[in-house]
């Protein structure tokens, strides 16, 4: 009876591990992705699953007649069964994972799957966790996942794009892993895939990509932000960065100027105080300063502390409770204080460039949660507090009603090195999103081409440094 009770909650336990690894994101485990504890969680899972599986089918081993066995006796019968039945599962596990490597080759190679950026350590070389991947993706399609739209709502973000080319995208964009940075916290890691590619220096790689180290021949540009300007949910070539240097080459090419280089340093959840100590981090390891530095920010500004704080803060309190900390973000107490925060950075930044001679520009961002008719948004969310404006269903937001009231109380509208977009789509009545809040090729365009116009007014024949 007892053994019986041991086999089904060894069962019960496998499947349960088995199942919240794989809808871990659901289960608000850990960050977005399939990560190193669902991994855990997931072998441990599949082992104690067929253990307990393979254990029922074990024949009994039954003492003569007559005669009764010792407790030692039955403990040692068990862990022999257990033992035997490991042993098993693992050799069972090691072809698997031969036979999964060996397909996952043919079918990268033929372009039914993407191939995975190279991983470090054991993990890596198991390709029965990358089944789990495909599988964790395809069961996680949420409602601002563009997968889950129709062809025509697709296409109206992704024109021109097949399914399959923007599944493929989006597994690049969202299944890569962030890297630690000093100061910052963390940042983009290394990758390289037919959409999406980071380079070894924290910033993302766009057509016509200037060299590292910069040359002081060229005419740099530094580009700071979040995810948005990163560009989550777009090819390398459709990030406002990206559009930002097609824009400005053709004003190059008519002046005979040096040659433009725009670097994307956009980070995913970064606001502007991570920007600000990416930004130092930049300074004070490169020879050669940018002539112009950019800030996008607004939508992750609300932040209170970075994204993975409370994640860190249990590392240095409880280390072995930091693979489970909760991951959320936490925002500030009213809007206020997220804009008393920005112009204070602002301020900062405004100092460091006026030292080393760099012009600055801060752009305020639009955002799907301000002066924009949800009615066309694709993905609703209850976090945009929409309310009805004359027929239209409206994004509020705190923060930017605070930067609205600053903007009209103060010179900052005025000022040249400021660049208020967060109106740019009040008019538009189209998806403008390819998912909550990452921006379409089109958005992602027209804001390019606005700081563009603005970078020429700050007068792009700076002196070299």
């Amino acid at each position: 009876m007892l053994s019986n009770i041991w086999r089904i909650a060894t069962i019960a336990c496998g499947v349960l591990l088995t199942v919240v690894s794989l809808f871990a994101d659901r289960f608000g485990i850990g960050r977005p992705g399939f990560g190193e504890r669902q991994t855990v969680m997931f072998i441990v899972g599949l082992l104690l699953l067929a253990a307990g599986v393979l254990a029922f089918r074990r024949q009994t081993v039954t003492s003569a007649p007559g005669s009764a066995s010792t407790p030692f006796e039955r403990w040692q019968r068990a862990y022999v069964g257990v033992a035997v039945l490991l042993l098993n599962t693992v050799l069972l596990l090691a072809v698997l994972n031969v036979a999964l490597w060996l397909g996952f080759a043919v079918t990268d190679r033929l372009g039914w799957t993407v191939p995975e950026p190279e991983t470090e350590g054991i993990v890596g070389a198991l390709a029965i966790l990358r089944v789990t991947r495909l599988a964790a993706f395809w069961t996680n399609l949420e409602q601002d996942s563009p997968l889950s739209l129709n062809d025509a709502d697709l296409a109206s973000i992704y024109p021109g794009w097949t399914r399959d080319n923007v599944t493929h995208l989006l597994r690049e964009s969202r299944g890569r892993k962030l890297a630690y940075r000093p100061f910052s916290q963390f940042g983009e890691q290394v990758y390289s895939g037919r959409y999406v590619n980071v380079s070894e220096h924290g910033f993302r790689i766009a057509p016509n990509q200037g060299p590292w180290p910069m040359s002081s021949e060229h005419f740099n540009i530094w580009v700071f932000g979040g995810s948005t300007t990163f560009g989550y949910g777009l090819p390398d070539a459709e990030t406002i960065p990206a559009y930002l240097q097609s824009a400005l080459d053709e004003k190059f090419d008519a002046s005979g100027d040096r040659v433009l280089a725009v670097y994307n340093f956009g980070q995913g959840y970064f606001y502007s105080s991570q920007e600000l100590a990416l930004f130092y981090r930049l300074l004070v390891s490169e020879d050669v300063r940018p002539n112009v530095v950019i800030f996008i920010d607004g939508i992750n500004e609300s932040m209170k502390e970075p994204f993975y704080s409370e994640a860190l803060r249990t590392m240095v309190r409880a280390p072995y409770q930091a693979p489970y900390a909760r991951v959320r973000p936490v925002p500030l107490a009213d809007g206020d204080q997220v804009v008393v925060r920005y112009l204070k950075n602002r301020d900062l930044i405004r100092s460091w460039c006026d030292l080393h001679h760099i012009r600055p520009l801060f752009v305020w961002q639009p955002s799907p949660a301000w002066q924009y008719d949800l009615t066309h948004h694709l993905f609703p969310s209850d976090d945009f507090q929409p309310r009805d404006v004359r027929g239209q269903r409206l994004g509020q937001s705190s923060h930017y009603a605070s930067m609205a009231r600053q903007v009209e109380s103060s010179d900052l509208g005025a000022a040249p090195d400021f660049l208020d977009l967060s109106g740019i789509q009040a008019d538009a009545e189209r998806p403008l999103y390819v998912d909550h809040v990452h921006y379409a090729a089109e958005l992602s365009r027209a804001i390019a081409e606005r700081i563009a116009r603005r970078v020429v007014e700050l007068s792009l024949n700076s002196p070299s440094r």
